[in-house]
Order: structure tokens, then C-alpha cells, then sequence
């Protein structure tokens, strides 16, 4: 009985059969690891502004796949300025699709790039925006860019790095603004997919503009209070002790008042700022005491 229980097959124990299995196990095992490998490729592209060409050409070198690629992607994208320093292909091509705006299969080692249809009369506009101080320095890449579709509500902003993308027909024009520069308008039809924007400084538009208390800006001739500009050359030669000391007499209604505790008294001065006089504000403790905001 314990015979037939632990008796092996002939066929288990043949050198050949044994041989061809073991053969079979070691070429899926090195199958498998030349894939993960494959996958795992580092791929590295510095940020120069170069051809796509020669992006796709360096990918290829680096992870040993080839490109498949309709002629139209590299002609709307003829230069392009990536930085790619990803752990394996599928991280690179990743970037690299959303930096072109197409989609990516891999089938054995080839890579085929086909265009993401977009909606018929739209272009998806991807750009940067930079801002040109005129102080000598290159133009920096700004956030909080505001890029609006003209008599829309539709709107987007630029990122940490001033990229923006943005769906706009192709009859209208976009709109690119920050707060102290020159806005400029662009027709959709007139755009490339990547576009790089610059904006000019604009003195002017500062002097328009008031920034209130609670943070908000305001036109000023929107603006309900009123507002007084006081440049370092109206501080100058002007001696007081205290920073608000100097608004008196170069600011119109504003009030400085010192009052100490008498001759024979210890205690410290006390000052006193006072706007428009006491009907200004709401009567109470600190009916006129200004909230100095720096």
C-alpha cells in the first residue's frame, strides 16, 4: 500500500524532460526581467528647447523602444523645451503626452503616438506666461496669471510655473492679464498649441489701482473712500520721531496729536492719530484711531 502511495512516475525522473522544463522556467524568468527592465529604463532629457525629433530620437536610445507617429504631431509641435528625468518609459511617456497632448499605446517595443480629438470649431490651448519687469533681468515665469475666453465667463490661471491650458473656439480671442501689467488679447485662430506669452510692465496701470484694507483692488474710480499717494520725496527733510508723525500736514484731514501726563507725571507719552476729525467714524473708545495695515 505505501508502495503505490510513494511511487514516482517514470516520466518525472527523465533527464530530457527534466532538462526542456527547467529550459522553459529560465526563458519566462529572463522574459519577465528584461520587460521590468525595459520598464524601469531611467530616462533622462535636459531642458534645452530642442526638435521633437530629436526628443523622441534620445527616448529611443535611452529605453531601447521605437516611435510610430502621424507626420501632423511633429509639425504642430516643432520645438518643444521638456524636462524628463523619469524611472522607466511608461513615467516619461506620461509627461511627455500630456506636454503634447496626444495619447500613447506600446505594443512589444514600438511606442504609437495618435492626437486626442478635440471638439469640432475648439483648439485646446496649452501655453506659459512670463513677466517682463524691464529692470535688465530675463522675463520670469509667473503664476496667477489670469487667461479668460474675451465676453466669457470662462476662465483659467496660470500654475506655479506659468503654464496654463485652456478649450477656446476658434473664432475667439483670449485674454491674458496680471494685476500691473499690460494685458494683451490674441485671436484663437492666430495660436499655436504652445504659446509663450510675455507681459510688460505697466506704471500707469499701477497708479489706477488701490489696494484696500481687506485685501480686495479696486479701481480708482470705482473706489468709494478716498486715497492719497505719498512718495519718499514728500517724507524727506521732514524730522518726527514717529513714522505716522510725518503724515501731519501732507496728508489732507489726517490729525497727530501728542499728550503726555504733565510735568510732574511719569507715564509716557500717548499719541494719537485722528481721520477727518471726530465725525468721521462710529462714535466709542477708539472712535478715530486708524487700523495701521502693512
Amino acid at each position: 500500500m505505501n508502495e503505490k502511495l510513494f511511487k514516482r512516475s517514470p516520466a518525472f525522473l527523465n533527464p530530457e524532460l527534466l532538462s526542456v522544463k527547467l529550459t522553459t522556467l529560465m526563458t519566462i524568468g529572463l522574459l519577465s526581467c528584461s520587460i521590468q527592465q525595459s520598464f524601469a529604463q531611467r530616462i533622462h532629457i535636459d531642458t534645452t528647447k530642442k526638435p521633437l525629433k530629436t526628443v523622441l530620437k534620445q527616448i529611443e536610445e535611452q529605453s531601447g523602444y521605437s516611435f510610430v507617429y502621424d507626420a501632423g504631431i511633429v509639425e504642430n509641435t516643432a520645438m518643444i523645451q521638456i524636462s524628463l528625468d523619469e524611472d522607466g518609459i511608461q513615467a516619461a511617456l506620461s509627461k511627455l503626452s500630456k506636454e503634447l497632448n496626444v495619447e500613447y499605446k506600446i505594443v512589444n517595443k514600438t511606442i504609437t503616438l495618435t492626437r486626442i480629438k478635440e471638439k469640432e470649431g475648439t483648439i485646446l490651448l496649452k501655453g506659459r506666461v512670463s513677466i517682463d519687469d524691464q529692470d535688465g533681468k530675463s522675463p520670469s515665469y509667473q503664476a496667477g496669471v489670469s487667461v479668460a475666453i474675451k465676453g466669457t465667463n470662462k476662465v483659467t490661471s496660470t500654475n506655479n510655473i506659468g503654464e496654463f491650458s485652456l478649450e477656446v473656439p476658434m473664432e475667439a480671442t483670449i485674454v491674458v492679464s496680471y494685476i500691473g501689467y499690460k494685458s494683451r488679447e490674441i485671436p484663437a485662430k492666430d495660436i499655436r498649441k504652445n504659446l509663450a506669452i510675455v507681459l510688460q510692465k505697466s506704471m500707469d496701470y499701477l497708479d489706477e489701482v488701490i489696494v484696500t484694507a481687506y485685501g480686495t483692488k479696486e479701481a480708482r474710480e470705482n473706489q468709494t473712500g478716498s486715497a492719497f499717494t505719498i512718495t519718499r520725496k514728500d517724507l524727506d527733510n521732514r524730522p518726527a520721531p514717529r513714522l505716522d508723525a510725518l503724515l501731519e500736514g501732507v496728508v489732507p484731514g489726517v490729525e497727530f496729536n501728542s499728550q503726555d501726563g504733565g510735568t510732574n507725571s511719569s507715564a509716557r507719552s500717548r499719541y494719537s492719530t485722528r481721520i477727518r476729525g471726530e465725525a468721521a467714524t462710529v462714535g466709542g473708545i477708539t472712535a478715530n484711531e486708524p487700523l495701521w495695515v502693512v
